[in-house]
């Protein structure tokens, strides 16, 4: 699936960037299967397909787009609900998330850094939650 990222901190330019999130037919956690079901929901209720990814449902089966304050504000809500201190989470919680979890899994930092967008393989490091477990001298 290709997807266009209008705006982001890494692209001072406003240039845009297209990504492509893989389909993994093996794995009931495959994120391209998801999004996919998701545009589907989105289509079936709206009647249209709507260019943003993260939407949330109106009055009379309209979508509006969330952004990103907004998708901080319900993390931060649903980790407080999970008893959470909310403080310590925030939108970049969820990518330093997936970096740990891919660190752990065995991907290669040049893997990783291909689907998170990071300028180096340095700075896929910071975003690891066990620094101190890797292998000295990674970094």
């Amino acid at each position: 699936i290709r997807v266009f990222i209008q705006r982001s901190k890494n692209d001072p330019d406003g240039l845009g960037q297209t990504v492509v999130i893989p389909i993994n037919n093996s794995s009931p956690y495959c994120a391209g299967k998801a999004l996919l079901r998701w545009r589907q929901l989105v289509i079936d209720a709206a009647g249209h397909e709507d260019r943003h990814v993260f939407l949330s449902l109106k009055t009379r089966g309209r979508f509006s787009p969330i952004l990103g304050q907004a998708i901080a504000q319900m993390i931060k809500k649903r980790a407080q609900m999970a008893g959470f201190d909310p403080k310590n989470f925030s939108g970049n919680s969820m990518r330093r998330g997936y970096v740990t979890s891919m660190v752990r899994a065995g991907a290669y930092f040049a893997e990783i850094q291909a689907v998170t967008r990071h300028k180096t393989p340095a700075m896929v490091g910071t975003y690891t939650e066990f620094r101190d477990e890797l292998t000295p001298g990674l970094l």
